[in-house]
């Protein structure tokens, strides 16, 4: 019984947690939805007119407001007319060429003595490896 009841409470939970999570990311509070505009036969609806209207002016008013504190920025070019920063130079450092690295960056790298050094790798409990790679050890020329 006691198990029957705690199953309708947790339902009834996770029903309403995703009510509410619904009601939060996809319905909007906008007279509007995603963009829409009501429309009758005639034309533009009044309530849509000044709805949409009143959105249209607030966007405007942000508008002027950022123009006007564009407007208001100067810039001083007297800088450049300075003899301090005339007289500045680039004090530009050529990268000599360096050779490339290895053809391939994912081969084992070789020691000095014909050995290589190989990557080991852990594997968790449980886990099978199927496959096993060998490198053979390659004899160099000097």
């Amino acid at each position: 019984m006691m198990s029957k009841i705690k199953t309708i409470i947790i339902i009834v939970v996770v029903l309403a947690i995703g009510f509410f999570a619904y009601n939060y990311f996809f319905v909007s509070n906008d007279d509007t939805s995603a963009g829409l505009k009501d429309v009758s036969e005639t034309g533009n609806s009044p309530s849509t007119k000044t709805a949409s209207s009143s959105k249209d002016l607030s966007q405007n008013d942000q508008y002027v407001k950022q123009l006007v504190a564009l407007r208001g920025i100067s810039f001083n070019f007297d800088l450049f007319n300075d003899d301090a920063y005339k007289i500045l130079h680039a004090a530009n450092t050529d990268i000599p060429p360096e050779e490339k690295g290895r053809q391939n960056p994912f081969a084992p790298i070789e020691l000095g003595d014909g050995d290589f050094i190989v990557a080991t790798t852990t594997v968790p409990v449980g886990f099978q490896v199927t496959s096993t790679t060998t490198v053979p050890k390659v004899k160099t020329t000097k």
